[in-house]
């Protein structure tokens, strides 16, 4: 599986990852080949969220809500 096919693969599923309470980021990782979610409350939220979507790894990861900087 290559970056862009999980990268398509994170495009149709962000959506409904970020609905999850808890979940605040959704990407595609830099050194792996994964989804990654970030959640505040790790590791309370596992087992809510999948382990892999359409065949590549999800991976958790704990962080805080995402904030966008002015410019």
């Amino acid at each position: 599986m290559t970056q862009g096919e999980i990268m398509q693969i994170k495009d149709r599923h962000s959506e409904e990852l970020l609905r999850i309470p808890g979940v605040h980021g959704v990407a595609v990782g830099q050194d792996e080949l994964v989804i990654v979610c970030e959640l505040n409350k790790y590791p309370e939220l596992a087992d809510q969220l999948p382990k892999e979507i359409e065949g590549c790894p999800v991976k958790l990861v704990q962080g805080g809500p995402i904030y966008a900087l002015r410019a």
